[in-house]
């Protein structure tokens, strides 16, 4: 689903009322980036998507957002995991599992490194499985 909205939660709903088995959150953030010399474009194109580690507050809110409403529908969470904290970071908002895609590009073994940063974090925590702290996020 994509980010550009004010409010998914309407759109994750009629996915779940359309017979959806789970819903992806997210997609890239519209973007642009000008060029001061030539005022034109930097991308090629008037504009591209934006992803990787600065779209993560963006995605955690809006997977937060259709947990809280919708706690029993799965949820893949995907953008802004460059590591096992901000793959962790998804978990704790609500997903129940999660994508890796740009942070690939930096890093080829960030699957390796999230999958053991993911068991320790359960360790540290006296937890036996992801479902002891997913959607497990309080603000105050």
């Amino acid at each position: 689903m994509t980010p550009n909205v004010t409010d998914m939660l309407p759109y994750a709903e009629a996915s779940r009322d359309s017979g959806a088995d789970s819903i992806t959150i997210s997609n890239t953030l519209n973007g642009i980036s000008i060029d001061t010399r030539t005022r034109k474009s930097n991308l090629g194109r008037p504009s591209a998507g934006l992803s990787g580690a600065a779209i993560l507050p963006a995605v955690l809110y809006h997977i937060w957002r259709v947990h809280k409403a919708m706690k029993d529908y799965p949820i893949i969470g995907c953008g802004g995991i460059w590591d096992a904290d901000s793959a962790i970071q998804h978990i704790l908002a609500g997903a129940t599992a999660i994508q890796l895609g740009t942070g690939l590009f930096m890093n080829p073994k960030l699957p390796l490194e999230v999958q053991q940063g993911l068991q320790d974090y359960l360790a540290s925590q006296g937890e036996a499985s992801l479902d002891a702290i997913r959607g497990t996020y309080e603000y105050c």
